[in-house]
């Protein structure tokens, strides 16, 4: 028996931190004794051999011939959610193989136009009535709709692999997935900007696999020079496009450029002012741009008026914490968790509600980030809100060398603002470039 996380890391010849990270998220077979405490978890070598073994036959069933990979995509719906994005091969050896198919093809396809979103052309009935249902699960945006638009967008692919708007809507959906389901940051990135890659192969003047890349850039690579780019080449191929602008405005915001994210958040609301999403993060941009009454005020009434939509009550969350009103902060986080299905999310929540104070809230807050590997960033969050200012220092510096995808928003963080001045977060992260 291997007796606690040192153990365990020693055995898998990886730091402590990652085997905490790939319990956490991968599944890496690791028991829990009775009893509170770091040292109560213990992992038997024979089922770590074997989780080994598994991952690593995962690993390299991933690049399977891509001409036999396009109508293989597996019924997503049918894997239980706590697994569902552990296994390596889902749609990703959809994406890589049909983006190899069209670089093979490239010389054959058809010119695209010189301007203008890339159009849905099917020629297979049956892949556009899919195409169709996938847009309509994905602009719900929760959990399981985007699971369904995963499968519906991939078999779309099957049925016409050469509509470019397909393999956008299947970067869009890992891209949501983050958000609003449990993808990883690891998984859905990569597997979005093959799908980007591959509409862009076969319409380079697509404005909405532009965005994408735009995002990918900015959130995940951390390239704002890329970012800005793709996000100013997205908007004059398609300037009507309110999504554009709507991402363009939360990266701007991340940056630490509210004015122009009020401005851009703006533009989107004018171009689309039913979207719910548009309209939570225009409240959130509103209150760190400085009108927090009258952020607040919007996020509030979304949540009455649309009480299943999460980026309302995460946003709320966190400004209720900013704020000292824990009791808020903890029943907005609550259903968050709820509406996105994450049943260790909703424990973890309930044992921070039964600390008996502040203070030892933020401590369970903090024990539960280092352990659990929520990640370096959001222990200096932690430690920021509970006055513990060197300590935020010295974690916000371990994520930004680690290149942690959440630094990137260091700049307009609630949180760290109440213990890090803009300089000292530029001192550990580095001064970043305008988006603008």
């Amino acid at each position: 028996m291997l007796n606690g996380w040192k153990a365990i890391a020693a055995y898998l010849r990886r730091e402590e931190r990652t085997a905490m990270r790939w319990a956490a998220a991968r599944g890496l077979p690791v028991h829990r004794a009775p009893g509170p405490g770091r040292g109560t978890v213990y992992a038997l070598p024979d089922e770590i051999d074997a989780w080994l073994a598994a991952d690593r036959a995962r690993a390299a069933a991933t690049p399977a011939a891509p001409v036999a990979i396009i109508p293989a995509i597996p019924p997503l719906a049918r894997l239980s959610p706590p697994r569902l994005w552990h296994s390596r091969w889902i749609a990703s050896g959809l994406v890589v193989g049909g983006a190899l198919l069209i670089a093979l093809g490239a010389l054959t396809l058809p010119r695209p136009a010189a301007s203008g979103p890339a159009e849905p052309v099917f020629t297979d009935p049956a892949g556009k009535a899919l195409f169709l249902q996938a847009s309509y699960d994905w602009n719900l945006r929760t959990r399981e709709s985007l699971t369904r638009a995963v499968r519906e967008y991939s078999d779309a692919i099957g049925h016409d692999p050469r509509v470019p708007t397909a393999y956008v809507g299947l970067a869009n959906s890992f891209l949501l997935l983050r958000e609003y389901g449990s993808m990883l940051d690891a998984d859905a990135y990569p597997r979005a900007e093959a799908a980007a890659r591959a509409a862009v192969a076969l319409s380079p003047q697509s404005a909405e696999a532009h965005r994408a890349l735009a995002f990918i850039a900015f959130w995940w690579r951390q390239d704002r020079t890329e970012a800005r780019r793709e996000f100013a080449r997205s908007i004059a191929l398609r300037p009507e496009d309110a999504l554009t602008h709507h991402w363009y405005a939360t990266a701007l915001l991340a940056n630490g450029e509210a004015p122009a994210a009020v401005r851009e958040i703006g533009i989107a609301r004018d171009l689309d002012p039913t979207a719910t999403a548009v309209l939570a993060d225009r409240g959130l941009i509103l209150y760190v741009a400085g009108r927090r009454a009258e952020g607040l005020a919007a996020l509030h009434g979304l949540t009455r008026e649309q009480p299943d939509a999460v980026s309302p009550h995460r946003s709320l969350a966190e400004i209720a914490l900013f704020e000292d009103r824990a009791d808020e902060f903890l029943r907005e986080s609550a259903t968050v968790a709820r509406l996105r299905g994450d049943a260790a999310g909703l424990a973890q929540i309930a044992r921070w509600r039964a600390a008996p104070s502040r203070a030892a809230m933020e401590a369970a807050m903090l024990r539960d980030a280092d352990q659990e590997y929520a990640g370096w960033f959001r222990v200096a969050q932690i430690a920021a809100l509970a006055g513990r200012g060197d300590e935020a220092k010295a974690a916000l510096a371990r994520a930004c060398r680690a290149r942690e995808p959440a630094t990137v928003s260091a700049a307009s963080s609630l949180w760290l603002s109440r213990a890090l001045s803009r300089a000292d977060i530029a001192q550990r992260c580095g001064r970043v470039a305008s988006l603008s």
